[in-house]
């Protein structure tokens, strides 16, 4: 599957991450994937986020207020994203 198959499987924001990053840089086939990668984990974040702001139940166990299973999920893809651009190197401009 090339890069615009897979891009096209994500939400716009990611897509537009993505291909400004793509535009901008020469990456090799690995730098490529791992922006492919960066724009699931924005793409997790956007479906996280979503699921916030959909959810119906605050979901309460024994009295205490429980945190939402997406705000793991978003938390975690927050932290996967920030690693990818950490490998990707892009410099200060980006």
């Amino acid at each position: 599957m090339d890069v615009e198959q897979q891009l096209a499987e994500l939400r716009e924001p990611a897509q537009r991450w993505a291909r400004s990053i793509l535009a901008e840089f020469d990456l090799t086939d690995t730098g490529r994937q791992l922006v492919l990668e960066g724009a699931r984990c924005l793409d997790t974040i956007e479906m996280a986020r979503e699921e916030q702001r959909t959810a119906t139940t605050a979901g309460r166990y024994a009295g205490t207020a429980r945190t939402h299973p997406s705000i793991t999920v978003e938390r975690q893809a927050r932290q996967d994203f920030l690693a990818v651009l950490k490998q990707l190197d892009l410099g200060e401009e980006a």
